[in-house]
């Protein structure tokens, strides 16, 4: 067998290294335990230590295979070739569904290092002693799994003759080189899948460190608040980059697609979603227990569910059991996860059980006008949309297997099931300024809200108008029950957010300016700065709030229509002419690199009724290496209230040029929504006010 990369041999090896480290690590925090000597806690810091440093190194060495155009090993040989920018050469660990795994791994290592070195800064807090040799035990668990699917599953590292059997490979390439690759997928040639795939997949190792912490707690009854305070932390860099990946993978598909939308509910989005509703349920439900010594087990439940949902979403993405653009396919790997997320459930619920009783709080909530009862709606609310989302991506397969009915759930399903939850979060969120810690008296909840809810009423209106007018005379008018529900609904409380959380900053800040004494702008610049945790979060709201905007104004008034044009013919679409000016045909596109073998783009003239005219060039390109693979370019023209979206589909019989032309109103407040939530998360998580990391109060 050709090896002319022995460094790939080498990273195979450290991968099984790196599992017998994990192994040590385990079996140190047991025997530590049995023999009650602390010296077993300081090997297995140092071994998992070694594992992660085994398990980056062995995925740095996969990127260098791809850099160098080890095309002799199968994974690189099918996510990769000469003419592959390095960008996306490096993308390749995790383009497929082995690198993907090996990718993971490496980032657990990562985040269990820097556990571990946290650990060693905090070893003389009696809680953080008595805690880390179990978290230790959970990563060292967690690695192990990881590294045996690798190693004896996956096998990014695994060469070509191995793959399709050393005959064929000798066939092919007698002389024992392969000269190149078949190249990544095109439509994963895209900037955003440098970005998008890490921050989803960091985001969801993230939540690892708080479900270490949450078991460890649960194992040793510890009932102070170190292990909470720690997860905050985490959970809240977790949450941020969640968020990113969920938003920039929407932002891929609206760009790449061709469908003018976002969000699909496909199942493999909504697994990326899952742990955002738990993670979210966590960063609220923190601030009672530090605040009232409540919700401890419903806190270590939330870190472990959310952790569980992120395997759970790994097994849905390389199951096969759903059917999705973003799946990896099918194979054994999905019954290792499905086993390991099935041990995992049922050891976190028998933990959680066990230890809830001795969890409880004396306190109680006492009424439910309190910003804590608040809190524990919220939460409820968030897991049962999470709930609904599970089932219906569940359903069509529950429903084949045990019933014998092929079924499909689409989008209208999952709208009309989980809008009623949304609009109640959206609900809560808007009253929560208003509310006090213990109780919120009604003449004070009243003072609070009523002017927000007032002002919020032709505001909303006032955007609604404003979309209206985007659509009008295209698609025909909105039924006034769909304006009225959800649009006008989420509206409402969308706005009601933005002048709950103002009327809250503007009144706060004239309260302590007339009570120091000091301005009034100089008050303002205090609070921000002494309380970035509330302020912080209360900018995620506000970027929440811009979100829900953006999402149901590009829903409920996006216009689409169909043209098929000639060379030289025009079309109109509200206020944009479109003339296709010119058809530019290249049959023999980057033949050099033998990436683009035929390529087809349109030359539209678009003029606006407002404004200059521009040009756009929607493309169909051809890719030989992959079965003749067809990849249309969309092209979108964006502006500050609508986006103009084009969509080259087809070519018929006649010569006849098919598109398919998209306005979508207020669409780039999605983006603006999820801006302003990253800042004022990471705010949020500044190390300015004395409390100082979380959200909101």
């Amino acid at each position: 067998m050709p090896n002319e990369f022995g460094y790939l041999e080498f990273a195979r090896s450290l991968v099984l290294l790196g599992a017998g480290l994990s192994v040590g690590t385990i079996l140190s925090v047991v025997l530590g335990n049995q023999l009650k000597d602390r010296r077993f806690v300081l090997v297995a810091r140092r071994t998992m230590i070694g594992a992660g440093l085994c398990t980056v190194a062995a995925a740095v060495g996969l990127v260098f295979g791809f850099v160098n155009g080890a095309y002799e090993r199968s994974y690189i040989f099918n996510y990769s070739e000469k003419g592959l920018p390095l960008g996306y050469k490096i993308a390749g660990l995790w383009g497929g569904l082995d690198g993907s795994i090996l990718f993971w791994a490496g980032l657990i290592g990562i985040v269990g290092m820097i556990t571990a070195f946290g650990f060693k800064r905090d070893q003389k807090d009696p809680s953080g002693r008595r805690l880390e040799p179990w978290v230790y035990l959970v990563f060292g668990v967690i690695q192990l799994f990881f590294l045996v699917v690798i190693a004896y599953v996956t096998n990014p590292f695994e060469h070509l003759s191995e793959s399709i059997g050393l005959e064929a490979f000798n066939r092919n390439f007698p002389d024992g080189i392969v000269p190149d690759g078949n190249g990544l997928n095109p439509l994963l040639v895209n900037y955003w899948m440098l970005i998008h795939p890490p921050c989803l997949y960091f985001g969801w190792v993230v939540y690892t460190v708080p479900f270490a912490y949450a078991i460890a707690a649960l194992v040793t009854g510890e009932q102070g608040n170190y292990w909470i305070t720690k997860i905050r932390r985490w959970t809240m860099l977790g949450w941020l980059f969640n968020t990113t990946g969920i938003i920039l993978g929407g932002l891929w598909a609206y760009v790449v697609l061709g469908w003018g939308g976002y969000w699909a509910w496909d199942p493999v989005e909504n697994a990326s979603f899952l742990p955002w509703f738990t993670s979210t349920a966590l960063l609220h439900s923190i601030m009672v227990q530090e605040r009232r010594g409540m919700m401890k087990a419903w806190n270590a439940f939330l870190a472990t569910a959310t952790f569980v949902l992120s395997i759970f979403g790994t097994y849905l993405t390389r199951s096969g059991i759903v059917s999705s653009v973003h799946a990896f396919g099918s194979g054994d790997v999905g019954y290792w996860f499905l086993g390991f997320l099935l041990f995992t459930i049922a050891a976190c619920l028998f933990l959680v059980a066990l230890r809830q009783p001795a969890m409880r709080s004396p306190h109680r909530i006492e009424s439910l006008s309190s910003l804590e009862a608040m809190f524990v709606i919220n939460n409820l609310v968030l897991l049962a949309i999470a709930s609904c989302i599970i089932i219906l991506t569940l359903w069509p397969k529950i429903s084949n297997d045990f019933f014998g009915q092929a079924l499909t759930i689409g989008p209208p399903v999952y709208n009309k099931v989980t809008i009623p939850f949304f609009v109640l979060l959206l609900l809560i969120t808007a009253v929560g300024p208003a509310m006090g810690w213990i109780r919120t008296r009604p003449k004070a909840l009243k003072k609070n809200l009523l002017l927000p809810a007032l002002l919020a009423i032709p505001v909303a209106a006032l955007v609604q108008f404003g979309a209206e007018s985007i659509q009008a005379g295209e698609n025909g008018a909105l039924p006034w029950a769909k304006r009225l529900y959800p649009t006008y609904i989420i509206l409402y409380a969308a706005t009601l957010i933005v002048f709950s959380v103002t009327y809250e900053v503007l009144r706060t800040a004239q309260n302590r300016s007339r009570r120091t004494g000091t301005g009034y702008f100089e008050a303002l610049t205090t609070l921000f700065l002494r309380n970035n945790r509330r302020y912080g979060g209360y900018a995620v709201h506000i970027g929440m709030a811009i979100i829900a905007t953006g999402i149901v104004c590009s829903s409920m008034y996006r216009v689409e229509k169909h043209f098929s044009l000639a060379e030289g013919e025009q079309a109109k679409i509200g206020n944009y002419e479109i003339t296709l000016d010119h058809v530019n045909m290249q049959p023999n596109a980057d033949i050099e690199n033998n990436r683009v073998y035929g390529f087809q783009a349109l030359d539209l003239k678009i003029v606006p009724k407002i404004g200059g005219e521009f040009f756009m060039h929607p493309e169909k390109r051809l890719y030989p290496k992959k079965d003749g693979q067809v990849v249309t370019e969309v092209e979108i023209h964006r502006g500050l209230t609508e986006d103009l979206y084009v969509f080259f589909q087809s070519t018929n019989e006649e010569g006849r040029f098919n598109l398919v032309v998209y306005r979508n109103p207020l669409i780039n407040l999605v983006w603006a929504g999820w801006i302003t939530m990253i800042l004022g998360g990471i705010y949020a998580a500044l190390p300015l006010g004395r409390k100082r990391v979380g959200l909101a109060d």
